[in-house]
């Protein structure tokens, strides 16, 4: 049964489940009181709540990853340059290399341009685990964790970019050692026992 319809119960005399006008009058004795912790507790919580929102109000710039980035890259441009020391389409650029022939993808609680400003910041500066851990948000173990995926997507992106030419090995004519003036740097056998 609904409380609405126990306490017009209660109050008109009608018994609900045939309980004596003893018991009745026990009930209406603690109704007053139970209101009473009612208004009590409501009091409580109110004041919980309203001290939530001042520290809330107090605190209304609390930085997280996702909401530096977005100033980092959409609202201030030289954010960008000061804390990567790249420009923000250099930056976007950048992470979509990673993200799309590298296999760079978004974490649980951190997306790919929270793991690359990470990466880039920590670089870029020589910052440690626990500035980044300020700036962004995130555990130490969290900032490690994306430092080396990001790390293995660069690490492969630079052996794609730096890489010898074709001919790397073919030694020109006039850079040859000469065998006559140079007996010494001739290629020996090995001696076997």
């Amino acid at each position: 049964m609904n409380d609405q319809f126990m306490y017009e119960s209660i109050r008109n005399g009608n018994s609900v489940d045939n309980s004596s006008d003893d018991e009745m009058d026990k009930l209406e004795q603690h109704i007053p009181l139970w209101l009473e912790y009612c208004r009590a507790t409501e009091s409580i919580v109110r004041d919980y709540l309203q001290r939530c929102r001042v520290r809330i109000q107090r605190f209304p710039n609390a930085r997280n990853g996702h909401l530096f980035m977005l100033e980092a890259l959409q609202e201030d441009p030289q954010i960008a340059f000061q804390e990567f020391r790249m420009y923000h389409p250099l930056f976007v650029n950048f992470t979509h290399i990673l993200r799309d022939e590298f296999g760079l993808s978004r974490g649980p609680n951190v997306d790919i341009y929270e793991q690359v400003g990470m990466f880039v910041c920590i670089l870029a500066h020589g910052k440690g685990y626990r500035q980044m851990r300020n700036m962004f948000g995130h555990s130490m173990d969290t900032i490690h964790h994306y430092f080396g995926v990001v790390l293995r997507a660069v690490v492969g992106l630079g052996a794609r970019i730096i890489r010898p030419k074709p001919n790397y090995n073919e030694i020109p004519l006039g850079h040859r050692p000469c065998p006559n003036k140079h007996p010494h740097f001739q290629v020996s056998t090995v001696y076997t026992m």
